[in-house]
């Protein structure tokens, strides 16, 4: 396995921010968005996971335009998506489950099985049965 070596220089600055850790100190108040936008913008990122941070984060963005902007612009990108994709998969479900249960109506329809039993067997009335007969 090779190693690879960057030297730093004055060019090139590397920050590490672990999150965890700066969570934990905004529960301690030992450090502030109100004061600091680093720790702010950063806190943002938790925001989504932490109704608290996200509620502190929204006080501020009443007096700070940008940060305003940027939790609306989370928040409709974000909830629109995942509401959109779950109602996807949702009625993507309901279809299959549809097709499947007509698909083992019409078969037990050739086999010669009774439509009242056919329904009781599939959860379908037996009008959506009867439909799939003729």
């Amino acid at each position: 396995m090779s190693k690879t070596i960057f030297q730093l220089t004055e060019t090139l600055e590397m920050n590490f921010m672990e999150l965890p850790k700066l969570v934990s100190k905004w529960r301690r108040r030992e450090v502030n968005p109100w004061e600091n936008g680093l720790v702010r913008w950063l806190l943002l990122l938790e925001g989504s996971e932490n109704q608290e941070i996200l509620k502190t984060l929204e006080e501020i963005a009443m007096q700070d335009p940008v940060l305003h902007q940027a939790i609306a612009e989370w928040e409709k990108s974000s909830d629109g998506e995942a509401e959109l994709r779950l109602r996807e998969a949702i009625q993507k479900g309901i279809e299959g489950r549809a097709e499947g249960k007509a698909e083992v109506a019409k078969n037990l329809l050739d086999w010669g099985m009774d439509i009242s039993k056919i329904a009781k067997a599939t959860g379908m009335t037996e009008d959506e049965v009867k439909v799939l007969k003729d």
